[in-house]
């Protein structure tokens, strides 16, 4: 019976990483780098606000490729009307 489960359970854990490569096989050819995104954050002069968009900045353009973190400075009630807009 231990021969069975053991069997079982290197046949579960094979088919379960079979599809876990990290790119197709075949596919040679080199990815052409996408346009960057830009994310948009308020400022509204808060000293709190400032320190947790610093931080945010370093995570976004340090951590992720291809994103870029852009502060929109103005009063709250403006940026939240050009939140809601997009």
């Amino acid at each position: 019976m231990k021969k069975l489960t053991f069997a079982l359970a290197l046949l579960l854990l094979l088919s379960v990483f079979t599809g876990c490569a990290t790119k197709p096989a075949g596919n040679d050819e080199p990815e052409e780098p996408a346009a960057p995104v830009t994310i948009v954050v308020t400022d509204n002069g808060w000293d709190s606000q400032k320190l947790h968009n610093a931080i945010a900045k370093l995570v976004v353009e340090h951590a992720y490729d291809g994103y870029v973190l852009s502060e929109s400075t103005a009063s709250s009630t403006m940026n939240w009307q050009s939140l809601i807009a997009g």
